[in-house]
């Protein structure tokens, strides 16, 4: 076989491998690869078998995550921490099936160039001289722009994989280290007084369901006739604090201090500093002693009750109508204020797992149109908790928000589809809806709200006053309000929504 036609085949290789990752697509990085490959080569054939293999491995492992969800990342890691073996499988599905026979086309490669043996390399010196300065100057430059040392800062995709998947691993081990001094620290709220309207506070976390495919923000299909006719307010611009469950809820639902969120200091330790009586019930997992931030807050409840088993939840065996069989009961209990959470599965990816396959009306895919069908699912989810609220005899109050949005791909395809994401406005952009026992007619709050400041609009609603919590602007009223265009990426910085590009609309 001629040489050149391998060479050429190597540098395909090469260009495939740096593909694989999700970066940012620089020719440099693939010549860089491919002059290393020849110049391993020429001195140690068994050097250069071994990177290949190893290159081949992890590129063939990584490559149809990154086509579906982007570089590894903090999110993703953590999601690999907190996910169980039905989980990872879940995942797994959202990935199309095509993109699991491109590894193939690599292997291929990799077994054409196995052998590849330069025994003399022209101009060696010469790109020796280009290698070494090209795999320093990153590591130099970080060096005096921002004074940190990183060998291993090369821009080589397959390089900066493993350099990021250790780096985020380390952050996620300091995150939980952190999160569990933090939760087992004592709370510092100090109410100051307490004026309740109402006997039953219901909040409802949905979960992984942008507003645009609700009947009640304008979505064709009609798959929200509750909260499309029922007396109440409906924001129209809430957006989530992140794009993933984890963390969007803890920092929704626990104080934030500058770039520090006490997860010590959430709502439920300030609705029981406060006097109510807590209550949470959930379809999504709890670890044991080493759980997720959310699942702890649910067991600083008076009462809680997960009915999933082990890491994150799967949300397969019990459905989220399974959490109203104790709801009805603690109602009724005859204490002066009773809040109660119903964390749900709701839309979570894969939706056909949510609504067992079946959907009332076909939309571009069997996925998008279980992911219709378990949004109208959750809504006569709501539907129900009002008639058990109305039952009870007491006066209630119950807002619904879900935790994030989800990313439309493959749309007007057969394989159309919504997956987790952080770079669009609709990952971002959620249902949320009030209402209440002395609701009259509807409403629509149609200003911006961010749920990173949650907790004011919380200590609003519920009548709670602490020093922690700021009261500068009426979330609840229809007007405008200050820093509410944050939202937190996948990487767990913080950008300005309105900077987002807008991701297919919902159709």
């Amino acid at each position: 076989m001629n040489i050149k036609v391998k060479f050429g085949v190597l540098f395909l290789f090469c260009l495939i491998s740096c593909l694989s990752f999700g970066y940012p697509f620089k020719i440099m990085h693939v010549i860089t690869l491919f002059l290393i490959m020849l110049t391993v080569s020429s001195f140690s054939s068994f050097l250069y078998k071994l990177l290949i293999a190893i290159i081949f491995i992890i590129s063939s492992f990584y490559l149809p995550v990154a086509l579906s969800f982007g570089p590894v990342d903090f999110n993703t890691l953590l999601s690999v921490k907190y996910s169980n073996v039905s989980e990872g499988i879940m995942l797994i599905k959202t990935i199309p099936g095509f993109y699991f026979s491109l590894p193939l086309v690599t292997l291929a490669m990799t077994i054409f160039i196995f052998d590849i043996k330069v025994d003399k390399l022209n101009f060696r010196p010469i790109i020796i001289t280009y290698l070494f300065i090209s795999l320093v100057s990153t590591p130099v430059r970080l060096y005096i722009n921002e004074g940190r040392v990183k060998v291993f800062s090369t821009g080589i995709p397959v390089v900066r994989f493993v350099t990021d998947v250790l780096e985020n691993y380390r952050q996620v081990d300091e995150e939980t280290a952190l999160m569990q001094q933090s939760l087992t620290t004592p709370d510092v709220w100090a109410p100051e007084r307490t004026l309740t309207n109402y006997q039953n506070y219901i909040i409802i976390i949905g979960e992984s369901v942008r507003s645009d495919y609700l009947n009640a923000y304008g979505f064709p299909i009609g798959n929200t006739p509750f909260m499309s006719s029922a007396p109440g307010v409906l924001f129209t611009h809430y957006i989530s604090a992140a794009s993933s469950t984890q963390t969007s809820l803890k920092n929704s639902l626990s104080l934030r201090r500058g770039l520090y969120v006490e997860l010590n200091n959430n709502i439920i330790t300030l609705a029981n500093k406060a006097g109510f009586t807590t209550f949470w019930y959930s379809n999504q997992g709890s670890l044991g002693p080493h759980d997720t931030s959310v699942a702890s807050f649910a067991k600083r409840a008076n009462l809680f009750n997960f009915m999933q088993k082990g890491k994150s939840s799967d949300g397969v065996g019990s459905g989220d109508f399974d959490l109203l069989g104790g709801v009805a009961s603690v109602m009724k209990k005859n204490k002066p204020a009773k809040m109660i959470v119903l964390h749900l599965m709701g839309s979570h990816p894969l939706a056909c797992d949510r609504t067992k396959g079946k959907y009332q009306e076909f939309s571009q895919s069997k996925e998008i149109s279980c992911y219709i069908q378990s949004i109208r699912e959750t809504d006569e989810l709501l539907s129900r908790v009002v008639e058990l609220a109305k039952e009870s005899g007491q006066s209630w109050s119950m807002m619904y928000f879900a935790d994030h949005g989800l990313a439309f791909k493959g749309p007007d395809t057969d394989n159309a589809r919504l997956q987790h994401g952080d770079k669009l406005k609709q990952n971002y952009t959620v249902p949320m809806f009030m209402t209440s026992s002395d609701s009259k007619r509807r409403e629509v709050n149609s200003y911006p709200r961010s749920a990173i400041n949650f907790l004011s609009l919380f200590a609003q609603w519920t009548g709670i006053k602490d020093k922690l919590i700021g009261t500068g602007c009426n979330m609840l009223a229809d007007v405008p309000c200050d820093n509410q265009d944050r939202v937190i990426q996948f990487t767990q910085e913080q950008v300005l929504f309105s900077s987002l590009g807008e991701d297919t609309p919902a159709h």
